[in-house]
């Protein structure tokens, strides 16, 4: 899969569309849940039936951040994850337009016929019910189907996915996360959720309960509420190139079932209000010291408790020890 890159600065795509007449598929897709799947499967679909390329094009940042830089936006995905999500699901080029001033300013009929017709040359167009575009989201699904038709642009626009009587977005699943409710936020995305960091050296006061953790540097990924969760950790080459959607049956040999706490470890230190994220391989002896500075990823399965303060170190022992009984059934299922 080709990542191809455009800005002001760089206002041209380093490819010549002319020949590919391409079908696209548009959004911002953080997270790739059950819709923005939709999107990109029909989009992979259409395009081997035309037999031309499949396109993703999404923005940089996201255009919420940009109309609002003093907020935060924590994402779903990383970077890397988005490229890997995007290749997993057979699209040939990512497109990753700056949004920038001049993006923003951009009048609707100047997005499509300038950006999509000319310099895209597309032949086939996938976009949600609810896409907007253009200064002030002057275009929209209508202005597409009316400007597609005339231009004789295939159109298709994928209604909305929804689990129970709730909408699918990136939104609702943030929210999920936020509360502790991963189950519900796998359902949304058709996959564990994946934290990716870096193995740092921690205080060692597992080793001493003679249950040692990986201690996981934050990422800029959004960290779901405190607590234990069962999972699955990937150390090493193998994080390095971690699936998005994972078949847990074919990758059983290199997953290790984890017991994960995400917390402030009150029952440590109190003082420290860093949120750290710490992974029990169970049943595995491994080198730890080896894996200082190495990619590591873990696979939120399901949620077991709320973060606890112990009054001692044996009581919070005695709870890790349940923890990793409760980790390993839910994971046997």
């Amino acid at each position: 899969m080709k990542v191809l890159y455009k800005s002001t600065i760089n206002p041209n795509f380093e490819l010549d569309f002319r020949n590919l007449r391409p079908v696209i598929s548009i959004g911002n897709f953080d997270g790739c849940h059950l819709g923005h799947q939709e999107l990109i499967k029909r989009c992979v679909a259409t395009a081997r039936r035309l037999q031309t390329s499949a396109i993703a094009l999404t923005f940089d940042p996201n255009p919420k951040q940009y109309f609002q830089p003093d907020r935060v936006f924590p994402k779903l995905f990383s970077p890397s994850q988005k490229i890997r999500a995007f290749q997993e699901l057979g699209i040939d080029i990512l497109l990753v337009h700056s949004f920038d001033h001049a993006l923003a300013t951009m009048s609707a009929e100047h997005f499509y016929q300038k950006l999509l017709c000319e310099q895209l040359q597309c032949q086939g167009i996938i976009v949600g019910h609810n896409f907007y575009f253009g200064h002030q989201r002057e275009g929209d699904t209508q202005f597409l189907a009316t400007r597609c038709h005339q231009d004789n642009i295939e159109l298709q626009i994928v209604e909305a996915k929804r689990l129970a009587d709730q909408q699918i977005s990136s939104s609702s699943i943030r929210q999920s996360l936020c509360d502790g409710n991963i189950e519900v936020c796998n359902q949304m995305l058709g996959r564990d959720y994946l934290i990716e960091g870096r193995v740092e050296s921690g205080q060692k006061i597992g080793r001493t309960l003679g249950l040692p953790t990986f201690n996981i540097a934050q990422t800029q990924q959004l960290i779901p509420k405190t607590g234990v969760y069962a999972g699955f950790l990937l150390l090493g080459t193998e994080a390095e190139t971690a699936k998005i959607f994972i078949d847990k049956t074919e990758e059983k040999n290199t997953l290790l079932p984890a017991a994960i706490n995400i917390g402030m470890r009150p029952s440590v230190d109190d003082t420290d209000r860093r949120i750290r994220i710490e992974a029990h391989a169970i049943d595995q002896k491994l080198p730890f010291d080896q894996h200082y500075g190495l990619s590591a990823a873990v696979y939120l399965s399901n949620r077991l408790r709320d973060e606890a303060k112990f009054a001692s170190l044996n009581e919070l022992e005695a709870q890790i020890r349940n923890d990793i009984i409760q980790a390993r059934q839910k994971l046997a299922n």
